[in-house]
């Protein structure tokens, strides 16, 4: 709005100065024709006015230029430079300010430099992280241990991510008010509802909860319910999930699954330096803390006492209590 304004009063001063210029020019038309006898229009006599103060303007500020440039000539030359030369690190006459000069250059160039092989090492150093904790999931998945170690929000994840390496499309309800089931998958025209329950191994799923997932799978119109579990299933679960049609995948038919799932085992972890980039391998089954680089560098292998939320807060510079998991 405050420009548009300026703009308006600067084209309205124009047209004023304009108009000023023009009844003076009328005045010296008069005078003029009155003096010589020539007869000229006075739209005519107006207009080699106005080229006649235009030429004279330019011609100030060309001048003006001119001495402003010879007075910052003479200022340079009158410079002394640091080695007692007068003009010698304004005008380049001396030998050591000009060298002086060039390697401040120099290390400005190598600063920037070193500025974007740093931004190029972070950006490396995030991707490769980023696929090593991928591997270091795939690998501790096929552990019992580990998986119950995993919070009960962790393990849901991992089912999802099981079965999504299944080739099932898999859809992950909320952690809380979840409607009595953690996920729905489909494959092919088949729709599934998976519950899972992070239970130690001694620990039996029994019928009350089976028959309280039959009620979501029912309002699901799912064709069938996978409750997988890491602990068992008692006798009259068994006999239920026969009569409903649930599949019931204990901590055993897990592990198969998890193998069947990521077959390969990661033997070794890969950690790039931060520093110069070097990438360093940490034995997978050996919780080496840390190692140096052939630079020198101490760099700390993340997956030696770090849990996967911690991991991943590396990437995303948010502390592990903060990670939001994202639904596929």
């Amino acid at each position: 709005m405050s420009y548009q304004r300026s703009n308006g009063n600067g084209c309205a001063h124009f047209i004023v100065g304009l108009a000023i210029l023009y009844v003076v020019s009328s005045l010296l038309h008069e005078w003029f024709v009155r003096r010589t006898r020539i007869r000229i229009q006075p739209i005519a006599f107006f207009i080699l006015i106005l080229v006649a103060l235009v030429t004279v303007g330019l011609m100030v500020y060309q001048i003006i230029r001119l001495v402003s440039h010879v007075s910052e000539q003479r200022r340079l030359k009158a410079a002394i430079c640091p080695h007692g030369m007068a003009g010698g690190a304004t005008l380049s006459l001396c030998l050591a300010c000009k060298a002086a000069a060039e390697e401040a250059r120099r290390e400005a160039e190598l600063q920037i430099a070193l500025a974007e092989r740093r931004k190029q090492i972070e950006q490396q150093w995030r991707a490769l992280l980023e696929q090593q904790i991928e591997v270091f999931e795939q690998t501790n998945l096929k552990s019992h241990g580990y998986l119950l170690n995993l919070t009960p929000q962790r393990f849901e994840d991992a089912i999802c991510k099981l079965y999504r390496a299944l080739g099932y499309s898999v859809y992950q309800t909320p952690y809380a008010n979840d409607g009595g089931r953690d996920a729905i998958a489909t494959k092919g025209k088949r729709k599934y509802s998976i519950e899972c329950k992070r239970y130690a191994r001694d620990r039996a799923v029994g019928r009350p909860e089976l028959q309280k997932f039959y009620a979501a799978i029912l309002e699901d119109g799912s064709h069938q319910g996978l409750f997988i579990t890491t602990g068992r299933f008692s006798k009259a679960a068994v006999a239920y999930a026969k009569k409903v049609d649930i599949q019931l995948i204990d901590g055993d038919n897990l592990m198969s699954l998890m193998s069947q799932a990521f077959p390969s085992a990661s033997t070794v972890y890969k950690v790039m330096c931060r520093e110069c980039g070097e990438i360093l391998k940490f034995p997978a089954d050996v919780g080496a803390c840390s190692r140096t680089c052939k630079s020198g560098h101490q760099t700390r292998n993340p997956f030696a006492d770090s849990t996967l939320d911690e991991l991943r807060a590396l990437i995303s510079k948010r502390s592990p209590a903060k990670y939001v998991r994202g639904t596929k």
